[in-house]
């Protein structure tokens, strides 16, 4: 068949945006927006975490640092009151001699004792060891000898600078001694409470101060030109807020000019523990995790969007050649090839197409070939007409010659003879050119049948090819409801994920309250949470998937209709052909009477003339007679050449009708 189809039935749309990248275009922004929320997510619970995990560990490393420091004073206040006690329950409290020895037996007990034990009385007499290298002056104006005289039991003094201009402080108490009052003293440095307070934090980065909360005085601090000063008097504003706090014996956990920061009284002193750490460095490490975590994201991120554009692409792919291929046959090209692949929706789609294609060519190849035939019987059918009415013509000449012939008989009855002759001759002649005529009309009453019959199948044909469109159809509306069916079933997986989500969400922050204990279940809760997030995901393309395929089974069926309205046209046109074709038949059947009467007739005639020489004599007789039998067979023959006529133009009608059948037909390609 002729393969030049001139393609203009197709709208043509300018660019835009594909269904990949509509596809990309809510996947990327969802999932970087998915991305920061977890990666805020993830840095504000780790913040809470690290920051709740140093609070603990501070109140725990305070409280370390002030039970070692308590049990190191109670430690060293013990030794004191057991020397005391033995002092006490000796004879030595009446016998200096022996005093002395006791005080010399006990020097270098302790490193932690300086000097070794002394005594004074109200006089201001001082006992010491001898080893002692210090002199005591004013014993009586001492911190000490005042301290000492208000308790019985040995009991710590505050921090003060003895005479040698080192910080001390003093364990002392009134000896039990009837007959005199004297206070029984040591002197301990606080070098060992300075390694407790500096170096016996637990926690990294945290610093310590051992501050006399009476005063606000600096007791113990890492950097030694602190000591010895009040909070207040410092140009440092966190030490100076440390000072309102201390003051207030407000010692809860606060943070405090970017500084966490927690009290601790030590039991048995008017000393309090303070432990602080910077704020920086308590989150150095969330913010270290912060960034690593925008790096592997940004690198997720990347990945997710190379695999969603894979992904997507070849998704998209069936689709975007099923398109091209359907956009081909609605600009009339079946020349195409469907193989389907699969057994998805897709697929079945194709395979509907295919079956639609074959039934199509098969339809367009039938209709062309009925449509060849009849444009062959209704050239024939032309071709014959136009004889029939170059006879017919050539008849009504013949006719008016023998009414002419006739006219002169009347007139020359001398003349009888030979023109019954000439008579005789024409009637012959006309006798076969009727025959001639009667064949012919034989002929195209034939062809007329067999064209009428050949337009029925066209109607016939043209019927199966709607009511196959009509299938096509109802095929293509079942899988438009199939995928309606398919997008509830997919809304009803989205609100599965959207649950799951929120229970995974449920789960963190169960997990998060766990602590170390629900690590692990927060892993799990994570993973969980990220399916929810890949299944809403492949949901939403599923469901634009398969919005771009009800689109396209619209267009299918919107073509579909197009088609019907087209061969329904040309039903219509067959139709009129088939009735055209009746009326030739009709009217030839009427011109078969005509010729077969006038042979009749043309008969008679030759009867006639070759009777005339015996009975010329009845011939002028019949003269009128004869004459009108002429008039009525000219007539006939005029009756027959516009009979002929309109046998002619119905057949140039059919054959019109036949091209442009053809014309249409010529734009599909099979």
């Amino acid at each position: 068949m002729n393969n030049d189809i001139t393609k203009g039935s197709g709208t043509k749309t300018g660019p835009g945006i594909g269904l990949k990248g509509k596809i990309l275009g809510l996947i990327l922004p969802i999932t970087i927006i998915m991305v920061v929320i977890l990666i805020v997510y993830s840095y504000t619970v780790s913040r809470a975490n690290i920051l709740s995990s140093s609070e603990d560990l501070l109140r725990t490393s305070a409280k370390d640092q002030a039970n070692q420091i308590e049990s190191w004073l109670n430690q060293k206040l013990k030794e004191i009151n057991t020397v005391k006690y033995d002092i006490e329950h000796s004879d030595a409290l009446t016998n200096d001699e022996l005093m002395q020895q006791k005080l010399d037996s006990y020097y270098g007990l302790d490193s932690s004792i300086s000097g070794g034990f002394y005594l004074s009385d109200l006089d201001g007499n001082v006992m010491m060891a001898s080893d002692r290298e210090s002199s005591i002056s004013n014993p009586t104006d001492q911190v000490w000898f005042k301290e000492g005289l208000t308790r019985r039991n040995a009991g710590y003094t505050k921090m003060y600078q003895n005479q040698d201009g080192v910080n001390v402080i003093s364990a002392c108490g009134m000896l039990n001694d009837m007959e005199h009052v004297r206070v029984f003293s040591a002197d301990m440095a606080l070098d060992s409470v300075n390694i407790i307070v500096n170096s016996s934090v637990s926690m990294p980065k945290a610093e310590s101060l051992l501050v006399d909360k009476t005063d606000g005085t600096i007791l113990v601090a890492r950097e030694g030109e602190l000591v010895s000063k009040t909070l207040a008097s410092t140009s440092d504003p966190f030490l100076k807020s440390m000072a309102d706090r201390v003051a207030k014996g407000d010692y809860s956990l606060t943070t405090t000019d970017g500084n966490m920061e927690v009290m601790k009284e030590i039991s048995g002193t008017d000393w309090v523990l303070v432990s602080y750490i910077s704020m920086s460095d308590v989150t150095q490490t969330v913010n270290s995790l912060r960034t690593r975590l925008v790096i592997i994201s940004l690198l997720l991120i990347l990945l997710i969007a190379g695999l969603s554009y894979v992904t997507v692409h070849i998704a998209v792919k069936p689709l975007r050649e099923l398109t091209g291929k359907l956009k081909a046959m609605s600009d009339g090209d079946f020349t195409i090839t469907v193989e389907p692949k699969g057994r998805d929706e897709i697929a079945e789609i194709e395979r509907s197409v295919k079956v639609f294609i074959e039934s199509m060519r098969n339809m367009i190849q039938e209709i062309i070939d009925i449509s060849d035939k009849l444009k062959t019987q209704a050239d024939a059918s032309s071709t014959v007409s136009g004889q029939m009415f170059e006879s017919s013509k050539a008849q009504a000449d013949s006719m008016s010659s023998m009414n002419s012939t006739m006219d002169q008989f009347s007139i020359s009855i001398n003349e009888i003879a030979q023109s019954a002759t000439e008579l005789s001759g024409v009637v012959s002649d006309t006798t076969e050119d009727g025959n001639v005529v009667k064949d012919r009309i034989d002929t195209t009453v034939d062809m007329s049948q067999k064209g009428r019959a050949d337009m029925q199948r066209v109607d016939e044909a043209m019927v199966q090819i709607r009511q196959s469109i009509d299938t096509l159809v109802e095929a293509v509306n079942k899988v438009g409801n199939a995928s309606k069916e398919i997008t509830g079933i997919i809304g009803l997986i989205g609100e599965i994920s959207e649950e799951t989500a929120l229970l995974s969400l449920n789960a963190s922050i169960e997990a998060a309250r766990a602590g170390e204990a629900g690590r692990g279940f927060a892993v799990v809760a994570s993973e969980i949470s990220k399916l929810a997030e890949t299944t809403a995901n492949s949901v939403d393309n599923i469901s634009n998937l398969i919005e771009e395929v009800d689109s396209l089974i619209a267009a299918a069926v919107k073509q579909a209709d197009v088609s019907v309205d087209r061969i329904n046209n040309s039903s219509d046109r067959i139709r009129v052909a088939v009735n055209t074709f009746d009326e030739i038949y009709k009217h030839i059947q009427s011109v078969d009477e005509v010729i077969n009467k006038m042979v009749e007739e043309v008969q008679i005639v030759n009867g006639v003339a070759m009777d005339v020489s015996a009975i010329s004599e009845e011939q002028a007789a019949s003269t009128d007679v004869v004459h009108e039998t002429s008039e009525r067979m000219v007539l006939q023959a005029e009756e027959l050449a516009e009979e002929s006529q309109r046998v002619a133009e119905s057949a140039g009608v059919l054959t019109e009708t036949s091209e442009e059948l053809n014309r249409h037909m010529n734009k599909f390609q099979i």
